[in-house]
């Protein structure tokens, strides 16, 4: 199964967006499945159910953090490569769907 099968599959079992997306890259980010649906847990329905940023951008932008973002032994250079790999799904998204 592919990352997408995974997550739209995890959001049939009733999890929101930003949860099945973080579920689906778990494996690969060696993230306990449990942190990341809790973590996510806030983004769903447009972040808090207010409807405004996409939680499979939300769950994105998570995962992208998770893979490339700083931690406290790591040089600012990787909050840049954290920041424009963020901004380059909101670009594809909004330009897909219109808006994130």
């Amino acid at each position: 199964m592919n990352y997408a099968e995974i997550a739209v599959n995890k959001f049939n079992d009733g999890f929101n967006c930003a949860q099945s997306i973080v579920f689906a890259f778990s494996d690969t980010l060696k993230t306990e499945a449990e942190t990341g649906f809790k973590a996510a847990t806030g983004f769903g329905g447009g972040m808090g159910r207010k409807q405004e940023v996409c939680g499979a951008v939300s769950g994105g932008a998570i995962t992208l953090s998770l893979l490339l973002g700083r931690g406290k032994s790591d040089g600012p250079e990787k909050q840049e490569t954290a920041f424009t790999a963020v901004r380059a799904l909101l670009d594809a998204f909004e330009q897909k769907y219109g808006t994130v």
